[in-house]
């Protein structure tokens, strides 16, 4: 395994020869040095590689995909903003913090340029620059600086959190640079941080959340981005927030470890050429991280497994710790799960076959005896290896949302595996879905397997008995919906609500319909309650635990509009996420719901009227604390995943090699 923590050495030497060439300056390799990296490239089984950046370097060079290890650095804990601690600049001085070398690679240039251009008054901000000055470099300082500028040169490693806490927005420039560890070492301090797309570190920044990335030697779109948190102080708040979570979303250098063993392990584990126990390969079309039920079947199936082979498309970075015996494999380019809703047919096509493919080249690779298909499509895949590659396998269907051709258009991926699950049955072994509701709504004529209800709860080993005891809120009550932010929760009511009440807020976290999400800050600033409600994008799964601990009321609504909402009472993993924390949950007066929730102490029906929300808020307060503890007690002594998959284990563990 050769470690290349920068570029691709020819990306390299041509991108910052072309950069110092501006400049009027010499950048220069041996050529004898880029042949000798050229050389280890070729004789390495595996190039470990610390960003996304840099591994489309080496793609673009035409290095082999299954070659490379994408493997992000981790962020210094030594950074971390500590709680008791606030990132708030008091001077009321905006200012500006560049971290690192100052230097023509880093792209300071175009910082001094951006800098320079911006539409803030002088006496308004400060820009710092802490780090050594490269020899070269030290003239093109002296020719740009202004007063309102500090040189500090190098600080010491353990003195650098304070300055870090004092400044409003990091900026990092750089022309090409395979990590740049500064940067979630600033993000950690609670400072957002503006980047170029070839700093790899961009990699853990969703933009507009806890940052921004900007294309390389573009000076004004530098200064936009700035001049966008100088003049939007809630945004700018909001983002610092965001920021400082960094090391809560698997970007500790512990994380970058456990990854990296992971890895060596699977890679000892084909060395020995067999398993001792059951191999598992997992098809999920959409991203495990997007629904946190699969990723507590993977925690599991870990237990009884000598390895578990994830395959999903490229749709999103991972941020989860996943088992030693685990191994993700993205199939295309990547691309976010709301660019590909917009791609073409033929891009659906191509991205469901390469999916097929590796799903192929995995299963040839492994052999596994089960072959798990998370909901239709990748049904269909299987299909496909079954009856085209003749591969031999059982076969275990998960369905997280029941599937409707009619509801797709005709012809689309989609509305082939919806039609082709219809008549596949015959040839599942095992069949699991969160709702018994929903059973009625699968054609389980020729079906002869097994089939289990495993309720979407959550994990006992994710969200512990912390809990147990939680503090009465104070000075707000904090209510929180986490979920796709669209029609059908109540949430246009919901903010109606918090307008009139001056010790509530609301937190809105999730993936939506951008419109939708336009026209609820919107409504909230109408109801002159943008200070009270707040809503974020979707956030990793290991933040989004703890964030929910910061609040006090569940939202769970969800109006029975189709078939998945109208069954969602043991599908809504919310519901027992909030109760997890502590919290208790308002959902929807609904017989469907009522039905399962109504015995619990911690649920409440409501049906969305000012007078019962306010009532129930009332109570909810009054009696906190026994309510909190008997939603953490509800949890632990049942409602948690490890129960309810017990009997599937316990089949699996049954069913004959």
């Amino acid at each position: 395994i050769v470690e290349r923590g920068s570029s691709h050495i020819q990306f390299q030497n041509e991108i910052l020869k072309q950069e110092y060439e501006r400049y009027g300056l010499r950048f220069y390799t041996h050529p004898d040095i880029i042949k000798k990296e050229l050389q280890e490239y070729a004789e390495a089984d595996y190039i470990s590689v610390p960003s996304t950046f840099v591994k489309k370097t080496f793609l673009e060079k035409g290095v082999p995909e299954k070659k490379l290890i994408l493997n992000l650095y981790g962020v210094n804990t030594d950074f971390i903003l500590k709680s008791e601690q606030t990132n708030e600049n008091t001077t009321g001085i905006f200012k500006i913090l560049y971290l690192g070398t100052l230097s023509y690679r880093k792209g300071l240039p175009y910082l001094f340029q951006a800098i320079h251009s911006l539409d803030i008054p002088l006496n308004q901000f400060e820009v710092c620059f802490i780090g050594d000055i490269d020899k070269g470099f030290k003239k093109y300082c002296d020719q740009y600086k202004k007063e309102n500028w500090t040189f500090l040169g190098h600080i010491d490693h353990y003195e650098l959190p304070r300055y870090l806490q004092a400044a409003d927005v990091g900026v990092i420039p750089s022309v090409e640079d395979g990590f740049g560890m500064v940067i979630p070492q600033i993000m950690a301090g609670g400072v957002p941080v503006i980047t170029t797309t070839n700093t790899g570190a961009s990699d853990l920044i969703s933009e507009g959340v806890n940052g921004f990335v900007v294309p390389v030697r573009d000076p004004q779109a530098l200064a936009r981005k700035i001049e966008l948190l100088y003049h939007d102080p809630e945004r700018l708040a909001q983002t610092k927030i965001s920021a400082s979570e960094i090391v809560l979303s698997g970007n500790t250098w512990a994380d970058y470890g456990i990854r990296y063993t992971a890895f060596l392990k699977s890679l000892t584990g084909k060395m020995k050429g067999s398993f001792q126990k059951k191999v598992f390969l997992m098809l999920i079309y959409n991203h495990q991280e997007y629904y946190p039920p699969t990723l507590n079947a993977i925690d599991q199936l870990a237990d009884i497994s000598d390895a578990i082979i994830v395959v999903t498309r490229n749709s999103r970075l991972s941020s989860w710790t996943y088992p030693e015996n685990t191994t993700l494999h993205t199939s295309g380019d990547f691309v976010s799960i709301r660019e590909s809703e917009v791609e073409s047919t033929w891009w659906k096509v191509k991205s469901f076959l390469q999916f097929t493919w590796l799903s192929s080249r995995l299963f040839r690779q492994y052999k596994p005896e089960w072959v798990i298909c998370y909901d239709s499509i990748p049904l269909l895949s299987a299909r496909i290896l079954k009856w085209i590659a003749g591969a031999k396998f059982k076969l275990w269907y998960h369905n997280h949302d029941v599937s409707d051709s009619q509801t797709v258009r005709k012809y689309s991926i989609g509305w082939l595996a919806a039609s082709s699950e219809r008549t596949f049955f015959k040839h599942i072994n095992l069949f699991t879905l969160p709702s018994r509701e929903r059973i009625t709504s699968f054609v389980l004529d020729d079906f002869k397997g097994s089939h289990f209800v495993v309720p979407n709860y959550p994990s006992k080993l994710r969200y512990g008995t912390a809990d147990a005891n939680r503090d009465l809120p104070s000075a707000s009550l904090k209510l929180i919906f986490q979920g796709f932010i669209g029609g059908g929760h109540g949430l246009e009511e919901v903010i109606d609500f918090v307008s009139k009440k001056d010790s509530i807020s609301f937190t809105i976290i999730g993936p939506g319909d951008q419109e939708y999400v336009k026209q609820l800050k919107e409504l909230a600033l109408q109801k002159n309650a943008a200070g009270k409600v707040i809503i974020r994008e979707a956030i990793p799964y290991q933040l989004l635990i703890e964030v929910t601990r910061l609040h006090h009321i569940g939202l769970a609504i969800h109006k029975p509009v189709n078939i998945q909402y109208s069954t969602a009472a043991l599908a809504s993993n919310k519901i027992y996420e909030y109760a997890a924390c502590g919290l208790p949950v308002i959902y929807f007066d609904d017989e469907h719901y009522i039905s399962y929730l109504s015995r619990f102490p911690w649920a409440f029906a409501n049906n969305l009227s000012f007078e019962r929300l306010d009532e129930q808020c009332d109570f909810i307060l009054e009696h906190y604390a026994e309510i909190s503890s008997a939603a953490a007690r509800n949890f632990r002594e049942g409602l948690n995943f490890e129960r309810v998959f017990c009997p599937v284990k316990e089949f699996l563990l049954k069913d004959p090699e």
